[in-house]
């Protein structure tokens, strides 16, 4: 399949990790024509495709994971589902174009109506707190339309 033209740098992490290319062509295929739709038998229930951890294995990987963070590099939210997939795709695409570009609300619209409902996400406070940490302020970046900055965090 012709597609994405990886980079040398590309290419050596990926044949690192042992994935074939094809593999990563045919992902970024989705990503840019669609997902084709899916025929669903039942709703997930716990007990039938969702487990439901006790809170004593929560409390386990959550130990688990604050004890190998020092090591890792958290760079990236991956979506469990396909609509929260689509939810940030016209995202994911404003942080990827070219940034010397200006902000125009009309042909950037899903970024702005992402901005202006900040206030009516859950995901707001986890976002001032990473601005609070890079030394910024999240109410300040908004006034001053520095969208690109915020949607990349």
């Amino acid at each position: 399949m012709v597609g994405y033209k990886f980079s040398k740098k590309d290419l050596k992490f990926i044949a690192e990790k042992k994935i074939p290319v094809e593999n990563i062509q045919s992902q970024i295929a989705y990503f840019k024509n669609g997902f084709p739709p899916i025929s669903l038998v039942a709703a997930a229930t716990p007990g039938r495709g969702i487990e439901c951890p006790s809170p004593e294995e929560i409390n386990a990987y959550a130990d688990t994971y604050e004890q190998a963070l020092s090591d890792l590099q958290v760079i990236k939210f991956v979506p469990a589902s396909g609509a929260a997939s689509r939810m940030f795709k016209t995202l994911f695409e404003f942080v990827n174009e070219d940034g010397s570009a200006s902000f125009d609300a009309q042909r950037h619209q899903a970024v702005h109506d992402f901005i202006r409902g900040l206030d009516k996400l859950a995901l707001t406070s986890d976002l001032r707190t990473v601005m609070i940490n890079r030394g910024r302020d999240l109410e300040s970046m908004v006034s001053g339309k520095q969208y690109r900055e915020i949607v990349e965090a």
